[in-house]
């Protein structure tokens, strides 16, 4: 789980209109954790906790802090404040060339940021927490942010000839062309692995032919953020569409709450282009970027308090769904309607609110209970077996690894594997995940095909379910 490291001035700065006592740093221990993460460590200059996987949005310490505002006060966040003033006019065309290698782009405008030594570090920090998590190592998913003052809208994503392209990357002392890049360049070695196999190279470009970015490796350096800069624009790349909005959210979020003015950006896809798979196959067309938008959920507190175990009056149950930032109004009976704010891309269902529900109205209120029914438990049958076959391989120096049983359509046609062997995934989320898998085969190969850049050689097993249709 990410570990963010929350420093204590900046932390104060941001929520300089609290009372002083919500401020001492035994509160902040005490109740950050209560929001779902533990203390790790702290010194004179910062704290860190640990945040759990499914809440990026806590990522920075400006999402920390937004939380913990909410959550001591009992006041939601502003649907005012969090949303897009308006379209920037600016616009970004997709060109045919890059749709194979990286196809999916958003960006967002955002005007007046307030960045200083803290808001700067913190933003490059939740950069690489979302590639990290999120982003699977900047493969789904790499974020670029640029001081947009040197630039000249509109801007191009295309896909460049290596040989071809040439720009000073951040931190390079000369130009390079994005195959040295790769081989020189210390972020280029270190992710050239996501572009093997590729004869065209993402670049994004303004309208005077200068590099913004070489997705998902490296900014240039004329577009490096300092302490001067005002105006920011963000560009978000990769391979699903939805990580790609998500982050996007999350880093916009972020710098709205550092002062800024968000404003849209259109993209403009090439004719023929389409999701793969992530919704339906929908063309891309033109789309406004970010999906900035609050959504409303309707819950049923009869469904929470039988979910969760305790009885909760509607007013408690409205004052923990405001703790955790969300307005709430109070529909009839037991029905209340949950506006979520676009920064909190784990919420997907009631179940979530309802999670989010016990948070806010505390974990330490609910009491223990001993099980109706006594249960013994046993190992299942085949289990010994498995141990085992686990002892054998690890004893021939092979070692475990553990896939999922999705995987994609494609990989079953590569291997010639018999369509009709394994079980469709009606609507699945993601491409890559569109199949049960009907052999262990398909999923090993994917492991040895993504681990290509790693030592030779490599010597992987796996006891793990299969499903086969018919």
């Amino acid at each position: 789980m990410p570990i963010i490291e929350i420093n204590r001035q900046h932390f104060r700065e941001i929520l300089y209109d609290l009372p002083e006592e919500k401020l001492h740093w035994d509160e902040v221990k005490r109740t950050i954790p209560m929001m779902g993460a533990s203390f790790e460590r702290e010194d004179e200059e910062t704290i860190s906790f640990e945040f759990f996987p499914n809440r990026p949005d806590l990522y920075s310490v400006e999402g920390a802090a937004r939380a913990y505002r909410s959550y001591v006060t009992s006041q939601p966040f502003s649907q005012d404040l969090y949303s897009l003033q308006g379209r920037s006019g600016i616009y970004l065309e997709v060109a045919s060339s890059v749709l194979e290698v990286r196809p999916y782009i958003g960006c967002v405008m955002v005007r007046g940021v307030n960045i200083d030594e803290n808001s700067l570090r913190s933003i490059m920090n939740v950069q690489e927490k979302l590639h990290m998590t999120l982003g699977r190592g900047r493969k789904k998913m790499a974020i670029g942010i640029h001081d947009f003052s040197p630039l000249y809208p509109p801007f191009r994503y295309l896909g460049a000839n290596p040989d071809e392209v040439s720009f000073l990357p951040l931190q390079g002392d000369r130009e390079m062309t994005l195959a040295e890049i790769l081989k020189y360049h210390d972020k280029g070695v270190e992710y050239a692995h996501t572009l093997d196999g590729f004869p065209r190279y993402p670049v994004i470009l303004d309208s005077k032919g200068q590099v913004l970015s070489f997705p998902p490796i490296i900014n240039g350096e004329l577009t490096r953020v300092t302490e001067d800069t005002t105006d920011i624009f963000v560009d978000c790349t990769g391979t699903s569409l939805r990580v790609i909005e998500e982050s996007l959210n999350i880093i916009t979020a972020q710098l709205i709450d550092l002062g800024g003015r968000a404003e849209s950006v259109e993209i403009r896809y090439p004719p023929g282009a389409y999701e793969r798979g992530e919704s339906g196959g929908a063309e891309l067309g033109i789309r406004e970027t970010p999906p900035f938008e609050w959504t409303h959920l309707k819950i049923s507190l009869k469904d929470a308090k039988r979910l969760l175990g305790v009885e909760i009056e509607v007013e408690e149950a409205i004052e923990a769904l405001n703790r955790m930032g969300f307005p709430v109004q109070f529909l009839r009976g037991e029905v209340l309607e949950v506006s979520v704010p676009p920064m909190r891309v784990d919420i997907l269902h009631p179940v979530d609110l309802f999670e989010d529900m016990a948070i806010g109205y505390g974990y330490d209120r609910f009491e223990g209970d001993l099980p109706k029914t006594p249960a013994f438990g046993e190992e299942l049958p085949g289990k010994e077996l498995e141990g085992q076959l686990r002892e054998l391989m690890i004893g021939l120096k092979y070692q475990e690894v553990k896939t999922l049983t999705l995987v994609s359509e494609a990989e079953l046609k590569a291997l010639e594997m018999d369509r009709e062997a394994g079980v469709e995934v009606i609507n699945p989320l993601s491409e890559d995940h569109s199949a049960l898998r009907p052999s262990l085969l398909p999923s090993l190969l994917g492991f040895l095909r993504n681990n290509r850049h790693r030592d030779f050689p490599q010597r992987v097993f796996e006891i793990g379910e299969v499903v086969r249709g018919g």
